[in-house]
């Protein structure tokens, strides 16, 4: 019988300590991150072409993650109040990041410092972050 009270309670402070760590957890995580880019022309197709393989992958050693690659497309084009919203020209990418300071640490790391210029030289377009709602 002893057994099976040790058991017993052994499987209560598993479970207490487990919901302890759980909601620990919750409260200390930190929001994702995300980079929203909107290229709206490739001016120099060579140079884009080289900024691609550059910067290829170099996101995956700060945990991110790419959501997001192809071109907008309006839902809303008749009727309503969003009948005039037009989406973005070119491309969007989103790329998903587990916090805003691994997505500044990529941003600012030697292999996409790299590759940025080429991106910048070859393309029209705007970039930029947004902090996602807390963890649920």
């Amino acid at each position: 019988m002893r057994t099976i009270y040790q058991v017993a309670l052994a499987g209560a402070a598993g479970l207490i300590i487990g919901a302890a760590t759980s909601t620990l957890m919750a409260q200390t995580a930190t929001s994702q991150a995300y980079l929203v880019a909107n290229i709206n022309q490739v001016t120099d197709p060579a140079g884009y072409k080289t900024y691609g393989e550059k910067a290829a992958n170099t996101q995956a050693a700060f945990g991110g993650r790419v959501l997001v690659a192809g071109e907008a497309q309006g839902l809303d084009s008749e009727g309503g109040n969003w009948a005039n919203d037009v989406p973005p020209k070119g491309r969007i990418v989103i790329i998903a990041f587990p916090s805003m300071e691994k997505l500044k640490a990529w941003w600012h790391s030697p292999g996409y410092s790299a590759a940025r210029p080429f991106r910048e030289k070859a393309t029209l377009g705007s970039s930029y972050v947004v902090e996602g709602l807390p963890p649920s």
